[in-house]
């Protein structure tokens, strides 16, 4: 199956905004069934500077710059995904419910554990 995706962003200020910096994640990942075909972004007003990376995660990140003075910024991605798996078994029978309750609540006491008291948090 192929499927083409498209993810338009669009922002407007009530100002002028002379300056503007990005992060955008916007590709597709190929895997698991999940093969990229092409990619495309575009962005009005034109960058000044766009710089790829894949972070720590082998997420591809597109860093962009824009200088010129706009009201309007426009981020437009354009995909093709062709996606190959099998559809689930639906006599197979999943996990109980309580099973995954037991498996949240284990995973969120250890998050907890982990995570420290905000100042801010009344004890």
């Amino acid at each position: 199956m192929i499927y083409d995706i498209r993810h338009v962003t669009t922002y407007n200020y009530e100002n002028p905004v002379s300056f503007a910096r990005c992060a955008l994640r916007l590709e597709p990942k190929s895997g698991d069934g999940q093969q990229l075909v092409s990619h495309s972004v575009e962005i009005r007003p034109r960058p000044a500077d766009r710089t790829i990376r894949h972070d720590f995660f082998g997420t591809h990140t597109e860093s962009v710059l824009i200088e010129t003075a706009h009201r309007t910024l426009r981020i437009d991605s354009r995909s093709r995904v062709s996606v190959c798996r099998h559809a689930p078994d639906r006599a197979a029978q999943g996990p109980a419910w309580e099973a995954v309750r037991d498996l949240a609540l284990s995973l969120q006491a250890r998050w907890c554990r982990c995570s420290s008291r905000s100042p801010d948090m009344r004890r």
